[in-house]
């Protein structure tokens, strides 16, 4: 009975470890700061490695392409919170408003530099928005979510909008434990891959000014 107990203890250990809600006892705070930083050195790293531009340092835009691009990250959250509740339904339309809301954002005239990288975001926003409303099961949109989320890091990273802060959440235990982001406008933790399964699932990693 007692191996019972400890195999249990073991397990639930286990998973509130891979969920990254706490750290490890004894860590210091330095500790965990330096390996927040290192996941997002990795994490620009890996996305400009998939053909995503993200630009080293933020460019100024007109107030016009930021107020736009708010409103289609306003749609996102819609979408995000769909997922939380496994709202099919509801997650095509946000889907289907994203679509839309995406051809009313201006080109940001700010260079070549800038428009190259909108260019880039756009195509892969409408790419993985058309694939999100094609497919019709709710694993694979969620998989289209994580790339819109990627797009979306990229260009809150890159162009100054003065949206406010964005916080960056992270879930190491999605597709299969090869871990996956979303971006919230507050700190409250609610996963859009799991939904009820594990709400709480995933931490804070970074909040874009």
């Amino acid at each position: 009975m007692k191996a019972t107990y400890w195999s249990i203890f073991l397990v639930a250990s286990l998973f509130l470890a891979a969920c990254g809600n706490q750290p490890a006892p004894g860590t210091s705070p330095e500790t965990e700061e330096e390996k927040m930083h290192r996941e997002h050195t990795n994490l620009a790293d890996n996305l400009e490695h998939k053909g995503i531009i993200i630009l080293e340092e933020q460019i100024e835009v007109p107030r016009e392409f930021g107020q736009q691009v708010y409103t289609f990250f306003t749609s996102y959250l819609s979408l995000e919170e769909a997922l939380v509740k496994s709202d099919t339904v509801a997650a095509n339309n946000a889907a289907r408003e994203m679509k839309f809301l995406l051809d009313l954002i201006p080109k940001p005239a700010s260079g070549d530099k800038a428009a190259k990288a909108w260019a880039n975001h756009k195509e892969g926003y409408r790419k993985n928005l058309t694939e999100f409303l094609h497919v019709q099961d709710l694993e694979e949109k969620r998989s289209h979510f994580s790339h819109i989320t990627e797009f979306l890091y990229c260009t809150f990273k890159s162009f100054d909008m003065e949206a406010g802060d964005i916080h960056v959440a992270y879930c190491p235990m999605a597709f299969d434990n090869k871990g996956a982001y979303w971006l919230t406008d507050d700190h409250k933790i609610r996963n859009p891959y799991f939904g009820d399964k594990m709400l709480k699932c995933g931490e804070i990693t970074e909040i874009i000014p």
